[in-house]
């Protein structure tokens, strides 16, 4: 079999906030409000399968700010520290079914390299992933910080991949996971697999109407998932 590259989203792939706004886009409005002046609550960009650097950018100007990309830094530099603090305990975000299944399976085949593809700042990623201790199964990745462009991110991640395992991955033997239309768009425009999972917001005709894909309801069923990812 040839060697299989699997890639997987965070938020609402790996893992879900219990708080209504979620704990990265709470703290992103509380941090333009002390910035700003702005008073109430100001408008917030939809998250999903965004990059770090675009919501920050839109979240100033859908509300009416100025803004440039030194304003990044600052906001960021609150805005970690609040994150970090917000799931020190594992009330605040919840592993989502068959996670942990999943990839205790794929780290014991040894034709399966798993990696992280997500719009999450790389810093934010880790403080995401800590909780659960999800970091040892992905030691490559790509991230918002890298690239605003998710087909890009995507590519790259292969890139790095091959780097660090020493291995040659094809495209047709490459797999994105993940719950949003860009996910899917994603890994179209890179030429990758894509699998779609219910778990966000996109339903299984918003991500089928983006690329070709696979669609589960989560990542619950092993088996289903590991014949899916040994197709072909």
């Amino acid at each position: 079999m040839f060697p299989r590259l699997v890639l997987f989203d965070i938020d609402l792939t790996l893992i879900r906030s219990t708080l209504p706004k979620g704990p990265g886009m709470t703290a992103l409005s509380e941090i333009f409000r002390e910035l700003t002046g702005f008073e109430g609550e100001p408008r917030l960009p939809i998250p999903d399968g965004q990059t770090d650097p675009i919501l920050v950018r839109q979240l100033f100007e859908m509300n009416g700010e100025s803004y440039d990309d030194s304003l990044y830094e600052t906001v960021m530099s609150r805005y970690f520290p609040r994150l970090e603090k917000a799931l020190a305990t594992n009330e605040a975000i919840r592993l989502l079914p068959g996670v942990r299944e999943l990839l205790d399976e794929l780290s014991r085949r040894p034709e399966f390299y798993t990696g992280i593809v997500t719009g999450n700042d790389l810093r934010g990623a880790i403080i995401k992933l800590t909780p659960f201790s999800l970091r040892e199964y992905f030691p490559v990745g790509t991230y918002g910080s890298d690239s605003t462009d998710r087909g890009e991110l995507v590519t790259l991640a292969m890139q790095r991949a091959q780097s660090h395992y020493k291995q040659e991955f094809l495209p047709e033997f490459t797999f994105m996971i993940g719950d949003s239309i860009n996910d899917i768009l994603a890994a179209k425009q890179a030429g990758v697999r894509g699998i779609g999972v219910l778990t966000g917001h996109a339903s299984e005709k918003d991500l089928k109407q983006v690329g070709p894909c696979q669609v589960v309801t989560d990542l619950s069923n092993t088996e289903q998932m590991l014949d899916l990812l040994s197709d072909r």
